[in-house]
């Protein structure tokens, strides 16, 4: 079940992106020859209208083929059409639309991710209501290899004491936490039995929470919201939740910040898994994060994703040329290669954590 979920999420995802350049191109007029999700061998053709629509045999990943100027000069040197055609089909090549126009295709898959991810959000928060700390001091989950769950700590527990002071509440304990940090604490723990153990923590500081923790998770309630409520708070859960990602990939591109969260395919999996054993809430905000995740990755100025062809665009229209076909076609097989390397690494990165485990 894993692997179906798996499948399904990233397929939606695929579709979504996919479907952002397809409309924007038709919209603005660009032929769309061929619509496919997936990569590899065709597997299902079918054609409407002037586009091609077919599954491939490979479901990570997908892509829209353009009408292109290149393509129809060489059509036309070749006799395989005539200099009418050429001329009745050159506006619709993807060349010929303003750079603004052009603009909006390349990043339109990136918008709708954004806009899928955002939509998501809403519905959660409408459906299932905000999550809200009860405030006591009931640890709720650990996460794992971190300080909590190495000495010992579990979920049920009642932190309710910290180094001789009391913590009626999660308030008292996270500022007692927060203080302690890299020293080593003496927590007064009481098991769900009653029966209570002083444990010794050392809070480590956390780049993302921006204070030192241990690793516990609060108990959790779900509030509910309004129809207008739940849209203002999934716009922000959006743009913070891409800040927090844009900010985090450059720490790591920049080694500000490390590199050991980042997973390949089975790490992807195993979170997608998870995600559906513990409910539908919880695999419907997953899938709104992956799908901002997906929309944010492809608008980094890389090649072989969105963003390098955002580059290269501006840098034709600043340099008032266009490279050469020949150029263009490196420049995407030289991030087709990277982006092919990275992802063996995080796949055998993947397999060797299993191994290790």
């Amino acid at each position: 079940m894993t692997l179906v979920w798996f499948l399904l999420i990233i397929s939606v995802l695929v579709f979504v992106h996919e479907f952002g350049h397809f409309i924007v191109a038709k919209r603005g007029g660009i032929k769309v020859i061929e619509f496919a999700f997936g990569f590899g061998p065709r597997l299902i053709k079918v054609q409407r209208g002037e586009t091609i629509y077919s599954v491939r045999a490979l479901p990570l990943g997908g892509f829209c083929r353009f009408l292109s100027e290149h393509e129809l000069k060489a059509d036309l040197e070749e006799g395989a059409i005539s200099q009418e055609d050429y001329e009745e089909q050159l506006p619709r090549s993807f060349e010929r639309k303003s750079y603004g126009r052009r603009m909006g295709v390349i990043t339109g898959g990136s918008v709708f991710n954004f806009v899928f991810g955002a939509i998501l959000f809403v519905l959660l928060f409408a459906v299932w209501g905000v999550q809200e700390g009860t405030g006591s001091n009931l640890v709720a989950g650990v996460v794992p290899d971190y300080p909590a769950s190495q000495a010992g700590i579990e979920a049920g527990d009642r932190i309710v004491m910290i180094n001789g002071e009391d913590t009626p509440d999660w308030s008292a304990l996270t500022a007692l936490i927060t203080a302690a940090q890299d020293h080593e604490a003496l927590i007064r723990v009481e098991k769900p039995d009653g029966s209570v153990r002083d444990i010794s923590v050392t809070p480590k500081y956390d780049s993302v929470a921006k204070r030192a923790i241990i690793g516990i998770n609060n108990e959790y309630v779900n509030k509910k919201v309004s129809p207008l409520e739940a849209m203002r708070l999934g716009a922000i859960q959006t743009v913070e939740f891409t800040k927090f990602l844009v900010a985090t990939l450059v720490g790591m591109l920049t080694g500000q910040q490390s590199t050991e969260q980042l997973g390949g395919p089975i790490k992807l999996a195993e979170q997608i898994g998870q995600g559906a054993q513990q409910g539908a809430s919880t695999l419907w905000g997953l899938t709104a994060v992956l799908s901002i995740q997906f929309g944010v990755i492809n608008m980094f100025p890389i090649p072989a994703v969105d963003g390098g062809q955002v580059v290269v665009m501006t840098y034709e229209r600043i340099r008032g040329k266009e490279l050469k076909p020949e150029m263009k076609s490196l420049i995407q097989m030289v991030g087709l290669a990277l982006l092919t390397l990275l992802m063996v690494g995080l796949l055998f990165k993947d397999i060797m954590g299993i191994f290790q485990a």
